[in-house]
């Protein structure tokens, strides 16, 4: 009767799955965060090519500074509050010269996932200039 009990499977599998299931848990919320990260990154890429187009043409929509514009468009609550945004005429503000914006902001992953370390997202564009740069252009600080 005791090699019965001893040789009965029946709770294998459910002692099996408590053994996996959080090494599960862990992959799926990491592939979450990186999907999320990966659209910050998206969101600075799009707002970093906005930036340097309404920096080119020295026209901000609304007369806002272009940093308050673009953290105004930014997709999300995080993006928008942790963004900063930086502004650079590396050859000076004369027309056919470029200019560079660069969007970014540090991602902070759960605290399931804070042994990765806080993330630095940044993304840039550059455009040459087709006007002369505005007070709402001026107003960024350098970075």
């Amino acid at each position: 009767m005791t090699d019965r009990r001893l040789s009965n499977e029946s709770g294998q599998s459910s002692v099996e799955f408590a053994l996996v299931f959080p090494l599960l848990l862990l992959i799926f919320v990491g592939i979450v965060q990186f999907g999320i990260l990966f659209n910050h990154w998206l969101d600075e890429t799009h707002l970093a090519n906005s930036g340097a187009r309404y920096a080119a043409v020295a026209n901000v929509p609304g007369g806002a500074s272009l940093d308050t514009f673009l953290k105004n468009q930014a997709g999300t609550t995080a993006l928008k509050n942790g963004m900063s945004v930086c502004l650079k005429y590396p050859d000076g503000k004369v027309t056919g010269n470029r200019v560079y914006v660069e969007v970014s902001s540090t991602y902070h992953w759960l605290p399931i996932l804070s042994f990765l370390g806080d993330k630095t997202v940044t993304a840039t564009a550059t455009m040459r200039l087709e006007a002369k740069s505005t007070a709402a252009l001026n107003a960024i600080g350098a970075c």
